[in-house]
């Protein structure tokens, strides 16, 4: 079976996640000592375990755009998180600004990919919603509805 454009997209973005994940358990501990907090590396090895499910979930869908809206949920938080970290520490404050950057450019494709299973099923839903319209008229008849 062939697929869409749109598809393989969703499954290199779950590779990705699978790989990121791996890549942050693996710097976790020595992020960690690097920032001189045991907090930073139990963060990064949280947000990595997060990456490698999401990207197993995306993988083994049948569906996988529908859920690149997880890493997007995802990407969300990685964002806050890199915020909060702009304003305190003065000496990362550079290589906090370029993850953000990168994370805000990933969340961009993350989106695209995601809407792009929207728009495929909106004639779908558009046609269940044209026949509920058309069952209720019928039930409805031409009763008043006072």
């Amino acid at each position: 079976m062939k697929r869409s454009s749109a598809e393989q997209l969703a499954y290199g973005l779950g590779w990705f996640s699978i790989a990121l994940g791996v890549l942050e358990l693996c710097s976790s501990r020595p992020a960690a000592q690097r920032a001189r907090s045991r907090t930073t590396g139990l963060v990064l090895g949280t947000y990595g375990l997060r990456e490698i499910v999401q990207g197993i979930v995306i993988l083994a869908s049948r569906q996988p755009q529908r859920w690149v809206w997880l890493r997007v949920a995802g990407d969300v938080l990685d964002m806050a998180t890199l915020a909060c970290g702009l304003g305190r520490h003065g000496r990362w404050r550079g290589a906090t600004s370029a993850g953000l950057a990168s994370v805000l450019a990933v969340t961009a494709v993350d989106v695209l990919c995601a809407l792009g299973s929207d728009r495929r099923d909106e004639p779908k839903r558009l046609r269940s919603l044209r026949r509920g319209a058309a069952q209720l008229r019928r039930a409805v008849g031409s009763r008043p509805l006072g």
